[in-house]
């Protein structure tokens, strides 16, 4: 099961009538479950850490929804910015999406949000390459140059190589592989 919410009790139903059950992407926090998933902090960390190699000090995040994906990389790009000595700024991380769906549409969204203000990022992590595709356009819609002024990172590695005028960075859940 690849849970799209956070509702246990159906779940724990599953695990209650021994019925085998694996969680696949998302961890959802129940009395036995056996899971396949990426480590989302880490995920966080390596993409913040990414940006922050490359000189980016203003670091915002388009989040994810509030599951465990969504969360644990929330926590990796709080850890990173916080080795990295710089100081988490709420403002630059936008509400919580919800998720998969219309996530193109989100990122364009939240990213005029953040683009309109003086105060722009230099550094752009996104939860999802779709939200970042959506990110990206608003970003060169407002006349930001990407990867000059602004520096941007995805999650999972999709390959969108015909509809990106910008390459885009991504981390690699490696999908194939735990689907496996």
């Amino acid at each position: 099961i690849a849970p799209i919410g956070s509702d246990e009790e159906v779940l724990q139903k599953i695990v209650n009538s021994r019925t085998p059950l694996i969680l696949i992407d998302r961890k959802v926090d129940i009395s036995y479950s056996h899971f396949v998933g990426a480590n989302d902090v880490m995920v966080g960390a390596m993409a913040t850490e990414h940006l922050i190699a490359m000189g980016c000090r203003r670091i915002a995040h388009l989040r994810g929804p509030d599951n465990s994906v969504g969360n644990k990389r929330l926590d990796g790009y709080k850890k990173a910015l916080s080795r990295a000595g710089i100081t988490f700024d709420l403002r630059l991380v936008t509400p919580v999406s919800s998720g998969d769906v219309d996530s193109k549409a989100q990122g364009a969204e939240y990213g005029k949000q953040l683009f309109a203000g003086s105060s722009k990022p230099d550094g752009l992590f996104c939860f999802s390459d779709p939200m970042a595709i959506g990110a990206m356009q608003s970003a060169l819609e407002a006349g930001i140059n990407i990867p000059k002024d602004l520096a941007m990172i995805g999650c999972g590695n999709l390959h969108y190589d015909d509809v990106l005028r910008i390459p885009l960075s991504s981390i690699d859940q490696k999908s194939e592989r735990l689907g496996q």
